[in-house]
């Protein structure tokens, strides 16, 4: 479980009908809020990650995706912020060894995150019933 902060941001796009690896990742990137203005590089970017065993660096990405290493790098830190990858030396990684692990992972810190949430207002609430 990392320990730095992430962001997450969800919205509801209707899934790809299809079994199409990239489109499954590209739903994943929009879903996630990981699209803003260059979309492609996000998804680009994940689906070698989650193609690579061991990690891939930034380097190897610039030069298999034909984009300067500044970009790729701009997207690997979105990547890491939304808790979808992680920095292991030079390589970049899933967090966890599979996309579903990942995920899982994600909704985890999310809930924890929440429960932590729901006992401030419950604090909230009572010192509000004091007033």
């Amino acid at each position: 479980m990392p320990s730095a902060r992430f962001s997450v941001r969800i919205s509801y796009i209707e899934r790809p009908y299809s079994d199409d690896f990239e489109r499954y990742v590209g739903w994943l990137c929009d879903s996630l809020g990981l699209c803003t203005h260059d979309c492609d590089s996000a998804r680009e970017i994940l689906i070698q990650i989650i193609k690579s065993k061991r990690g891939i660096s930034s380097t190897e990405l610039s030069r298999m995706l034909n984009k300067s290493r500044g970009a790729v790098i701009n997207q690997l830190n979105k990547l890491i912020e939304s808790g979808l990858i992680v920095k292991n030396g030079r390589f970049y990684r899933l967090r966890a060894s599979t996309v579903e692990r990942t995920l899982e992972e994600l909704y985890e810190d999310i809930e924890r995150t929440f429960t932590k949430f729901m006992k401030i207002a419950e604090l909230i609430d009572k010192q509000l019933r004091k007033l």
